[in-house]
């Protein structure tokens, strides 16, 4: 699988690997089931990480798929691409370029950090933040300094 995902109530994160059709529809049924239970719309943290080669344009395809196909059971997906210098700003900017194509600027952010991904969804994470510390831990990522009591 090229990516490591888990989830605490409503929460998904994802650090992401380079796209395969498995994953997609891993993360498609993931999303699906939490809805379901939570009975909330989902907060969806797509790490991109810096060591991650650039999407090929199948990879890059699959994910705009998966990603707009969620957009109607999330209440925000944060995409954080942490490559840093001009690569990062590239994608960044592109990726922003997109969003705002497609008119989903209030729901779908991308940032260049955890803690700036924090700053978005803080007030719609679980309560238990403990709990979703092991979230962000157990996908591979690390936990955001801003998260409190952690």
């Amino acid at each position: 699988m090229g990516c490591q995902l888990a989830s605490f109530e409503h929460l998904l994160v994802v650090r992401w690997g380079l796209p395969e059709i498995r994953d997609c529809a891993i993360i498609d049924e993931k999303v699906k089931r939490l809805r379901e239970t939570s009975g909330r719309e989902v907060v969806y943290i797509a790490v991109i990480p810096e060591d991650l080669n650039n999407f090929d344009e199948d990879q890059r395809a699959r994910f705009e798929r998966l990603s707009e196909g969620l957009m109607p059971l999330l209440d925000r997906m944060v995409i954080v691409i942490q490559a840093t210098g001009f690569r990062g700003a590239v994608m960044r900017s592109m990726t922003t370029a997109l969003i705002l194509v497609a008119r989903r600027a209030n729901t779908l952010k991308v940032v260049s950090s955890l803690d700036a991904a924090l700053d978005e969804v803080l007030d719609r994470l679980p309560s238990d933040h403990v709990a979703v510390a092991d979230a962000f831990r157990e996908a591979g990522v690390d936990v955001p300094a801003k998260l409190p009591a952690a």
